[in-house]
C-alpha cells in the first residue's frame, strides 16, 4: 500500500495528497518499500568509507628498505654461494676428465678388475 493510497483512505481529497507528496519532495523527504532503509544506509557509507581511507600494499614501504649492515650481509653471502659455485664446478670438471679416462682405458680393453685402480 503507498502513502497515496494510506491518505485517501484517512479521508483526503486528491488535491490535499498531492500538496502533502509535493511537500515531502520539497523537503526531501522520500518514502522507500524498505524498512530501516536510513539505518542500513549508513551503515553501508560507513563501511564504503572504511575501505576507501584503507591504505594499501603499495603505500607502505616503510618494512622493504635495507639497511648497509644488511645489504653487505647479503653480498658477502653471494660472494660465498659463488665461491661454493666455483670449486663444485672445478670438481665436475675434474670427475668428467677423469671418468672419460676411464672409459678410454675400458674401450682399450686394458686387462684389469678394478676399475679404480685404472
Amino acid at each position: 500500500m503507498s502513502l497515496e493510497e494510506i491518505l485517501k483512505s484517512q479521508g483526503l481529497t486528491d488535491e490535499q495528497i498531492q500538496k502533502v507528496v509535493g511537500e515531502m519532495k520539497q523537503n526531501k523527504i522520500f518514502t522507500a518499500g524498505e524498512e530501516n532503509l536510513d539505518i542500513r544506509y549508513s551503515k553501508l557509507k560507513e563501511k564504503y568509507n572504511a575501505l576507501a581511507n584503507k591504505p594499501t600494499g603499495d603505500d607502505d614501504t616503510s618494512n622493504t628498505t635495507v639497511t648497509d649492515k644488511e645489504l653487505a650481509e647479503l653480498q658477502k653471502k653471494v660472494k660465498e654461494y659463488e665461491a661454493t659455485v666455483n670449486v663444485q664446478t672445478q670438481a665436475l670438471a675434474e670427475a668428467k676428465k677423469e671418468s672419460a679416462i676411464k672409459m678410454a682405458l675400458v674401450s682399450s680393453k686394458a686387462k684389469t678388475t678394478d676399475i679404480d685402480y685404472l
